[in-house]
């Protein structure tokens, strides 16, 4: 684009050292305009008509990414959305880590989003929504963080979050458990 636009040549170092150095200039600001973006939703979301509880849902899934010398390895990814009163997305912010051990980055940087985000909006007649496939780190992420959180405004209460498996891996553990109980013959 810049070679075809402007008639510069850069080469492939080049445009990633600028990346590189644009991505760690914007770092210290992502996570305040992430939590200033999702709480101004969250109160445009309250304000609407509609049947439904504005819905802050969250979600959670690994992506394969290929690395030198045709390895794969996962990569963490997640999303923020809010839904106003008629199930309109607002919007949504996304989060996403190259491969870590673990996850361990993405884990904090989602939580502390989390968090911050409640701090600012009552959860009460908020509905709390965790969509995932339930892989390792997803479903970890559910039972070891966001059923421990507590509501930041009645801090003896835990958050109440409503669990979504999506159809499609839901339908491929019953299909295993089929298989496991039955083998893979037509009554499983």
């Amino acid at each position: 684009m810049l070679k075809g636009d402007h008639g510069v040549h850069w080469s492939c170092t080049t445009l990633r050292k600028l990346l590189a150095s644009l991505s760690a200039g914007m770092a210290a600001h992502r996570h305040a305009a992430q939590v200033e973006q999702v709480v101004s939703w969250l109160h445009q979301a309250r304000g609407s008509q509609g049947r439904f509880q504005p819905t802050l849902s969250v979600g959670r899934d690994g992506v394969n990414v290929p690395m030198c010398h045709g390895a794969w390895k996962e990569g963490a990814t997640a999303t923020v959305s809010v839904l106003d009163r008629g199930g309109k997305r607002r919007g949504t912010v996304y989060l996403g880590q190259m491969p870590e051990s673990g996850q361990g980055t993405l884990t904090e940087q989602l939580t502390a989003l989390l968090q911050d985000v409640l701090s600012q909006v009552d959860s009460q007649g908020l509905r709390l929504v965790y969509v995932s496939d339930d892989g390792y780190h997803p479903s970890d992420y559910y039972h070891a963080v966001l059923r421990q959180m507590h509501d930041p405004h009645r801090p003896w209460r835990q958050l109440e979050w409503i669990r979504i498996i999506d159809y499609y891996h839901a339908c491929l553990y019953i299909q295993r458990l089929a298989d496991t109980l039955f083998g893979p013959v037509a009554q499983g």
